[in-house]
């Protein structure tokens, strides 16, 4: 228990330094800064006394088959600085596993070398700057952190996002298990497009980033004056991985949220990139759309102020009118040498290519929205000048970015690196039972029994004997006596 001479101890070293601080400051700056760095000790001292608290309790209260080996330091870094745990060491007599139950009790992983606090701290400002900026800006707060210390923690809850989408993915696309969305809309969007990014320890120097956002309509929130709309119901799927993988991810995700299977119509909205349109297989009564940001783009960039083809080629897109389009794209080119005449034959083969998606933009709805999403969710952070990724590190990133944008990140850095005690004790429960399970076995084993059990179970030398769950459960059930 925590005596009050600890708590004591804390206050007397408080008041003592703000004395010595308040006469020897030369300034404000200083002042503040001595405060602050002399509150965190004494914090660090009292968390100390706490902990130590604790691992005495913890002692007290803990099961007859543990006992104490010996006691071990290990140093955390928290918010207030370095914080050194001093704990007890213990040893199972049954099974003969060690265990620190201090440790087991905070959650704390066996090779963590930051507190969770300070790990989601480094996480949440990595996500918006360089580490060694991040590092820089933490080490105004919390001393001693390094940019390879958020580098770790980043690389930490990446690998745990990446792992989750993983699991939703083969969750439904390997094992058959249905999303249970619920929403209904009668009309779904997704647009998709990719971001380029430079890549380090690659084949390839660059690679692209797929960025996937869904949403149900898009909502005027602005005022008349200054009209701006949202995104109702957005969700959000990246990755730096192929087209099947990031649309099955897609589905797998946006099922949670949408009975996709009841949603009568899904629009469909991308650049003209292939891989965007192959999510036409994986949703149902998907129509796709050519964003129009890009279709202008590439008309101005190959006839520029020819403002009669521009006109020529609008109206023959208004009247789908292929023959129309590529006399108009014919009349433009003549005259044309070089890389313009080369601009307007990529213009004709682009138009082409992307034909329904141009005509279904006049008929319906018009998306293009993705690229102003696309920069401020993901190119935004990945394309500063100089950034190269690692592959891991680019594929991370725009996941943490993502469930960011979605409000998710928080619940998984709250999720990442915490044991959860109860399911270690179930584990070392499951391992005395076996144990003892070994133990009766070799006090009843005998090669006659063994004979006669195995002529009774076709598993042991059937095609699957050499599974885990024959080996190591139903052998050692039957060579025990328990199952015949």
């Amino acid at each position: 228990m925590l005596s009050i001479r600890h708590i004591l101890d804390a206050v007397l070293l408080l008041v003592k330094g703000i004395l010595t601080l308040v006469s020897t400051s030369k300034s404000l700056w200083e002042l503040e800064r001595g405060i602050q760095a002399l509150t965190q000790q004494v914090a660090g001292k009292l968390m100390e006394s706490v902990l130590e608290a604790m691992d005495e309790r913890l002692m007290a209260e803990r099961e007859e088959t543990l006992r104490v080996v010996g006691t071990r330091s290990r140093t955390i870094l928290t918010l207030f600085g370095p914080l050194k745990l001093k704990r007890r060491l213990y040893r199972d007599s049954r099974s003969g596993k060690t265990v620190f139950l201090l440790d087991e009790a905070l959650g704390l992983p066996d090779h963590a070398r930051i507190s969770d606090s300070l790990a989601q701290m480094c996480q949440e400002i990595g996500l918006d700057v360089p580490f060694r900026r991040a590092a820089k800006i933490i080490g105004l707060i919390a001393p001693r952190v390094s940019a390879m210390s958020v580098w770790k923690a980043f690389q930490r809850a990446g690998a745990e996002a990446a792992k989750e989408a993983q699991a939703k993915r083969e969750a439904v696309f390997e094992d058959g298990v249905v999303p249970k969305g619920t929403r209904q809309p009668p009309e779904l969007y997704i647009e998709a497009d990719g971001v380029t990014i430079k890549l380090q320890r690659a084949k390839s120097k660059h690679g692209e980033v797929r960025v996937v956002v869904a949403y149900e309509n898009k909502e005027n929130v602005g005022s008349p004056n200054k009209p701006r709309r949202i995104l109702k119901e957005k969700h959000v799927v990246a990755g730096l991985t192929d087209s099947q993988e990031i649309w099955e991810e897609a589905s797998a995700s946006f099922g949670e949220v949408w009975d996709l299977s009841a949603v009568p119509r899904v629009h469909i909205g991308g650049d003209g990139a292939e891989w965007i349109k192959e999510a036409q297989e994986q949703f149902h009564n998907a129509i796709y759309h050519l964003d129009p940001f890009h279709l202008k783009k590439r008309v101005n960039e190959a006839l520029g102020r020819n403002f009669s083809a521009r006109k020529a080629l609008a109206a023959a897109l208004r009247k789908n009118s292929k023959v129309k389009a590529e006399e108009a794209l014919n009349r433009a080119a003549k005259g044309q040498r070089g890389t313009a005449r080369e601009r307007i034959e990529d213009l004709r083969s682009y138009i082409l290519a992307n034909w329904e998606g141009i005509q279904a933009n006049l008929d319906g709805p018009t998306l293009g929205t993705i690229e102003g999403q696309n920069w401020r969710i993901v190119a935004c952070r990945m394309k500063r000048r100089g950034a190269r990724w690692g592959l891991k590190g680019g594929d991370y990133m725009p996941r943490l970015l993502a469930l960011r944008e979605e409000g998710a990140l928080e619940g998984l850095l709250r999720r990442i690196g915490r044991t959860r005690p109860m399911a270690t004790e179930k584990i070392r429960r499951l391992e005395e039972r076996i144990t003892d399970l070994k133990r009766a076995v070799r006090r009843r084993k005998k090669a006659d029994e063994d004979a006669w059990l195995r002529a009774r179970i076709p598993a042991l030398n059937g095609p699957s004997a050499g599974e885990p769950w024959v080996r190591y459960v139903l052998r050692l059930l039957a060579e025990a006596g328990y199952v015949a």
